[in-house]
């Protein structure tokens, strides 16, 4: 992509790599010894580092044909050396701070630990009323969905607005699920995992998204920080199979065989038997679109390009004005698009959608809103992260606040593409989770015994 590099310019791009590098060391360092999967900062840590410093390395040393990268602004090695110490700056501020306060504040052992033995009645009765909830809801989305995009066909009604963003409870369910399995060995808590495993693997094939089945793995490491045991190599091993065959199956479904009609298993069958006839042509697209989705460094470098020319309506002050996204349109019908990816594309990419993301992340959001400045809001994220961590689980005391703090893992803190990133979402679960925990009786219901 970038042609007649000098000797220069070369030393300049791995000194900001091996810099990230070496802060990233200094952060394992430190936390070595305060389960690791738990922290925020981690999550934040590990995503940065494939969409930042690797991603500007993969730019001058593409690994796959530069023609199956989408790039939507042209830009140079000197803008990309600008976005990576921008963002090399933000991360040391990030990490600096978010040091300081596991230092200064996160002392003694986490009360989080105890709440499972504190409330497990609860917990059991809890786990029952949401797996029937999450069937229906699975069974909900089955009935009026198509095969790309799984629910895309859904009528836009309060019932279908209402599953949307309850749907997420099931990764939420599946962490419950494991930690009651580790504490009491009942059969049945395995049972429930297993027909959970089956509705997110139904999920993946018929919408051919990998997401589902990566955050299950995620899920997987956090309940094994969180119950302090090592990771089982065989269950990692087959999950990372099975990741790679989604991986393959989801871009031959998708450039080789058929998406968009309704879903039958002669459908899925066929788009299966295809993979091996076309391996070949799927590794360009299977490799593009791993280093596609790791895009934050390509944006937050179009936004650093467009500084000062684009008009930024009701984004001014980046995502915080997507609060209002908790009034429903129901009661405001005139209610504008308040999304910033939409207006990214439209507007800073100014492509239309035309199936091009634009997730800026909190890295590219403060510069668009702050400029230089905005380096100063890796501290301001990393109090953030670290009040979430230390009030809702290590100095937490009642059920609520450790599974919301879950439910922010694996929602939130895994994806966050910008600083309010749905706060109407994560509002509905938290509503959920403290009528739903309020109302369920802290003796034990014969049929979860």
């Amino acid at each position: 992509m970038f042609s007649a590099i000098s000797l220069l310019n070369k030393v300049v791009l791995w000194e900001l790599v091996l810099s990230n590098i070496l802060i990233f060391i200094w952060y394992l360092l430190f936390v070595r010894r305060k389960a690791f999967w738990l922290l925020p900062f981690s999550a934040f840590n590990l995503l940065y580092l494939l969409n930042y410093p690797f991603k500007a390395l993969f730019f001058v040393y593409p690994v796959v044909d530069p023609a199956y990268i989408k790039t939507v602004l042209k830009f140079s090695f000197n803008d990309l050396i600008s976005g990576l110490i921008y963002s090399t700056v933000f991360y040391l501020a990030f990490n600096v701070s978010a040091i300081w306060l596991l230092k200064k504040y996160d002392k003694g052992p986490s009360r989080a630990k105890g709440i499972v033995a504190q409330y497990l009645p609860k917990l059991k009765n809890f786990s029952l009323f949401v797996f029937c909830l999450v069937c229906a809801i699975f069974f909900r989305r089955l009935s009026s969905l198509k095969y790309y995009g799984f629910g895309v066909g859904a009528s836009y009604n309060l019932l279908d607005v209402a599953v949307a963003n309850l749907t997420s409870i099931t990764y939420l369910l599946f962490f419950v699920l494991l930690v009651l399995w580790h504490k009491t060995r009942f059969r049945r808590y395995l049972a429930g995992l297993g027909i959970l495993f089956g509705f997110v693997l139904t999920d993946s094939v018929f919408s051919t998204s990998k997401a589902p089945l990566v955050i299950l793995l995620f899920i997987y490491f956090v309940y094994k920080s969180y119950v302090n045991e090592a990771l089982s190599r065989k269950l990692l091993f087959g999950g990372l199979i099975l990741i790679f065959f989604q991986v393959y199956y989801s871009y031959s479904a998708r450039y080789f065989g058929n998406v968009w009609d309704k879903i039958t298993i002669a459908q899925v069958q066929d788009n299966m038997s295809i993979i091996l006839p076309n391996f070949d042509a799927i590794n360009g697209k299977v490799l593009s679109g791993f280093i596609n989705r790791f895009e934050l460094m390509d944006n937050l470098v179009y936004i650093m390009k467009r500084a000062g020319l684009t008009d930024k309506g009701y984004f001014e002050y980046g995502s915080f004005i997507e609060l209002l996204n908790v009034i429903p349109r129901y009661f405001w019908p005139s209610k504008p698009n308040l999304d910033i990816d939409y207006f990214l594309v439209d507007k800073v990419e100014g492509t239309g959608m035309g199936g091009v993301s634009a997730g800026m992340g909190v890295i590219g959001e403060s510069f668009f809103v702050m400029g230089y400045a905005g380096i100063l809001m890796g501290a301001v994220y990393a109090l953030l992260l670290f009040l979430f961590y230390f009030f809702l689980f290590h100095r937490s005391a009642n059920l609520f606040s450790v599974l919301f703090y879950f439910h922010l893992y694996f929602t939130y803190f895994l994806f966050s593409d910008y600083l309010f990133s749905g706060v109407f979402s994560l509002l509905i679960v938290a509503v959920f989770l403290s009528l739903t925990l309020k109302i369920m009786p802290t003796k034990k219901i014969a049929v979860v015994l």
